[in-house]
């Protein structure tokens, strides 16, 4: 399934729980199928220090294909870092150059944020697809993609 198929997917299920307590228990079930750190990953290196929460943050490009993982003391978050994952995780870099999420803006999860968790959630979901486009730049090059996106408003 595309990218795009997958996003959508996503909505429409989320959607049709209409109750924020069962929207919140999806995510928390999402938390659960992250995939893990490996021993030693979390570490001041992979702490994503954008969001509230602590949350560490992995992102691999191997063979052209994003590799995430992560982890976060909020459930909420970590069950957000596991939509982004399962939506982005093994991807190809050139699939994701270019893509602007949608999952947060056309679901409740953007009105049950704070504005500041919502920021910090925007730039980890970015700074994934930043690693993909850097991935493919030439050597000293830079695409700019990035810079023309702004945060989930």
């Amino acid at each position: 399934m595309s990218l795009i198929n997958d996003e959508a997917k996503f909505i429409n299920d989320f959607n049709a729980l209409e109750d924020r307590l069962l929207q919140y228990e999806y995510l928390i079930r999402m938390s659960t199928e992250m995939p893990p750190l490996y021993e030693g990953e979390k570490n001041d290196a992979s702490l994503f220090n954008e969001c509230r929460a602590k949350t560490w943050l992995v992102t691999d490009v191997v063979d052209g294909c994003v590799l995430i993982r992560g982890d976060s003391e909020s459930f909420i978050v970590k069950g957000i870092l596991s939509v982004t994952a399962m939506l982005l995780n093994k991807r190809s870099a050139t699939e994701l150059c270019g893509y602007i999420p949608a999952f947060i803006e056309q679901t409740a999860i953007k009105r049950q944020l704070s504005a500041e968790r919502l920021d910090g959630i925007s730039k980890m979901v970015y700074s994934i697809i930043q690693k993909a486009e850097t991935a493919l730049e030439p050597v000293g090059g830079q695409t700019g993609k990035l810079s023309e996106r702004g945060a989930f408003q």
